[in-house]
């Protein structure tokens, strides 16, 4: 996807904003947002089960060069047509997912979990819930190691968890693709889907919630309220910018398409 990014070659800019004062430099896409094993259930220290990364790689990041080409055509044709229910049904799912494997989306949320787990009580509470734990065990749930990697593979199986409910929402939203009228670059940040809502309290599949990621250095997509989608939009300028901020600011690290 990072493709849609490149000026040259496989080449964006990039920066981190963990290192405050560094200007964006040009970057190889295969070495920016990358993890190895970040999505594989931890076992035995040092073996991986990758069936999870190899789901999203077969199924969701093949189709990525069809989806573009659609979306392409419908900034010129004003109609997304998919030409396969399968298609349209996968997208659903890479959308989905997109925002659920980013480490700005899932970090916090595991580091909070994290100490609710493994709290002071942790030994109490397991012992008064299910049986007495011998010293080894006792040593083995507090130790770091054993915790870190507890945590490593809920977080795995936590996204391996499809929330239907969510899919069967975003499959009833209508999705559009949305263009700047002035060729402005939009820019691709490591919290990929941004959320925007017009009032609050209002639920995703209700008028006022729309959830948006950018898919090419001129093209964004997103899932908006049924009835509210026209097919193709063309944003103003300052909407483009709006958008790329607000991004910017929820995420740890961003990649652009210098202009």
């Amino acid at each position: 996807m990072l493709r849609n990014f490149c000026f040259e070659s496989n080449a964006v800019y990039y920066v981190e904003k963990a290192h405050p004062g560094r200007e964006p430099k040009r970057r190889n896409i295969s070495s920016i947002f990358c993890r190895r094993h970040y999505h594989s259930v931890l076992k035995q220290k040092t073996h991986y089960d990758t069936d999870l990364e190899a789901f999203f790689a077969n199924n969701l990041e093949a189709y990525i060069p069809e989806w573009t080409s659609i979306f392409k055509r419908a900034v010129s044709s004003g109609r997304i047509e998919f030409g396969s229910e399968d298609l349209q049904t996968w997208f659903i799912q890479f959308f989905y997912n997109h925002m659920k494997r980013s480490p700005d989306f899932l970090d916090p949320i595991a580091k909070s979990s994290m100490s609710e787990v493994f709290h002071p009580e942790v030994i109490e509470e397991v012992e008064r819930n299910f049986r007495p734990l011998s010293q080894k065990e006792k040593e083995r749930i507090l130790s770091p190691e054993f915790q870190d990697e507890t945590l490593w593979n809920s977080r795995v199986v936590n996204i391996s968890k499809q929330g239907m409910e969510v899919l069967e929402i975003i499959a009833e939203m209508d999705l559009v693709v949305a263009t700047s009228a002035r060729q402005k670059d939009f820019i691709v940040a490591s919290n990929p889907v941004a959320r925007f809502e017009r009032y609050r309290n209002q639920r995703l599949g209700e008028i006022g919630v729309e959830m948006w990621t950018t898919f090419s250095a001129s093209i964004a997509v997103g899932f908006v309220a049924k009835g509210a989608g026209t097919g193709t939009l063309f944003l103003g300028s300052g909407l483009v910018l709006t958008q790329s901020q607000k991004m910017t600011v929820a995420a740890s690290a961003i990649a652009e398409k210098k202009v």
